[in-house]
């Protein structure tokens, strides 16, 4: 990305080109095992490595509004990519081929997470972007899907499906983060 900013030094004020780029190269593996009990329950388990890449107004030193309150936003080219370890776990039963009702545990651990910051500022709010140290997430879903064709035969092409998950994480603050943040026992920001 680039960005194009005055350069204060330059008696002129000239505008300049500041180029910034963000990659990443690593290995992302992931294995999925899936056991079918009977047509009816089937078992799955899940591991993998993910990962999110600061988007681009978290990473770039553009500074724009904020859309809803009478602040600015500031991006924060220091931002490193977030690592995510997942597993899950998964019970599916089948009522039909069109019905079914699922039970999942799961639990991820975020190397680097990017957290919403408010910087520190003597007239209005300046937002921004940090990595924290890392965090916890984990907790269980439901998820279920029912066909209508039990109320009348002319709505069996009609559905109802729904879902539920219950999550809890916990955030762990770099040490200069503990220093200037009023908890460094809290949620994951933005969860």
């Amino acid at each position: 990305i680039d960005t194009y900013q005055i350069d204060r030094a330059n008696p002129g004020n000239i505008v300049i080109q500041v180029p910034q780029t963000l990659t990443i190269d690593d290995y992302f593996p992931s294995l999925s095992v899936k056991y079918k009990y009977d047509d009816k329950n089937i078992f799955d388990i899940a591991a993998s490595k993910t990962y999110i890449m600061p988007d681009m107004r978290e990473f770039t030193e553009g500074e724009y509004f904020h859309p809803f309150d009478v602040a600015t936003i500031v991006g924060n080219t220091e931002l490193v990519n977030t690592i995510i370890y997942n597993f899950d776990l998964k019970y599916s039963y089948f009522f039909s081929e069109s019905e079914n009702i699922k039970l999942g545990l799961f639990y991820k651990y975020l190397d680097k997470p990017i957290e919403d910051v408010m910087r520190p500022s003597t007239s209005l709010p300046i937002y921004s972007f940090d990595n924290a140290e890392s965090a916890t997430l984990y907790g269980f879903e439901i998820d279920g899907r029912k066909n209508l064709d039990f109320i009348n035969p002319k709505w069996s092409n009609y559905y109802i499906s729904g879902n539920f998950s219950y999550n809890y994480s916990e955030v762990t603050l770099t040490e200069e983060q503990k220093e200037i943040f009023t908890s460094d026992t809290r949620d994951l920001q933005g969860l």
